[in-house]
């Protein structure tokens, strides 16, 4: 018991403060980092339309690809039985599948870029990768040697071709911009970015 009058005494009973360092202020996202995730985002929007309109021009030709799954050895030898009914469901699923795949894989790289954005190197590390393996798959096609994309034509190939090389340009600006002075020093440890909600 204390000696001290009553309406002293409860202040002895209260726990001690714990000293608690005080906090960094948030570091704030650079300009060029900034300006990288839309470079990012427009890279995602351009391979979200490659994908599409990819899955577009196989779905108006469907019948060509009924006809030669129909014209497979193990179709016509019976060893694999399929009418046409079963082949255009099998079709018509395929085609719904590879859309959702392609609406999953955008909103996944998204998520990367928002990571991003929020100052982790590893995010940085893997759009970088992406970034480079776009821009490879990209040199053949300034050389004339990628391969055309029949079911879409001449006019598809061509569109799908300039969407793809547009595509690498954007990809190769992001990464410049993610590496510059200001950008390398955001993704260094220290405190969290100032830009934690944002997209």
């Amino acid at each position: 018991m204390s000696d001290l009058p009553p309406q002293y005494d409860r202040y002895q009973q209260q726990p001690p403060m714990q000293w608690q360092p005080p906090r960094t202020p948030p570091r704030p996202a650079p300009v060029d980092v900034h300006t990288a995730r839309h470079l990012w985002w427009a890279v995602a929007g351009l391979g979200l339309l490659q994908g599409l309109m990819a899955v577009a021009v196989v779905a108006g030709d469907r019948d060509a690809f009924v006809d030669q799954l129909l014209r497979e050895p193990t179709v016509q030898s019976g060893e694999v039985t399929l009418d046409q009914g079963a082949v255009e469901t099998l079709f018509a699923v395929g085609i719904g599948v590879t859309a959702l795949i392609v609406v999953v894989v955008t909103a996944l790289f998204l998520l990367i870029v928002r990571t991003m954005t929020r100052g982790r190197a590893w995010a940085r590390t893997v759009l970088t990768v992406v970034g480079v393996l776009l821009t490879v798959m990209t040199v053949p096609l300034l050389f004339g040697a990628g391969d055309d994309f029949a079911p879409a034509g001449a006019t598809g190939t061509m569109l799908l071709g300039a969407a793809q090389i547009l595509q690498a340009v954007t990809a190769v600006g992001a990464i410049v911009l993610m590496y510059r002075k200001e950008s390398n020093a955001f993704f260094l440890p220290g405190p969290p970015p100032e830009n934690q909600g944002r997209w």
